[in-house]
């Protein structure tokens, strides 16, 4: 498996949180360390976000609040 999680979020699109990406949030050096207790609440967050906003910088990437 290469992906933690993989869901359908509130607008049809398919979302998925990779092994890789994970792990660089979750490793020693990053700062999103503190998240690595939070992947419940992550997953929550996409699937029912309260806004959405798209990215400046890349159509396929948006940021979930």
């Amino acid at each position: 498996m290469l992906n933690i999680f993989e869901i359908i979020d509130k607008t049809g699109r398919k979302i998925h949180l990779s092994k890789e990406r994970w792990t660089h949030i979750t490793e020693p050096i990053s700062p999103h360390t503190y998240m690595a207790n939070y992947l419940e609440e992550i997953k929550e967050t996409v699937i029912k976000p309260d806004k959405i906003n798209p990215s400046l910088y890349d159509e396929k990437k948006a940021n979930y609040y």
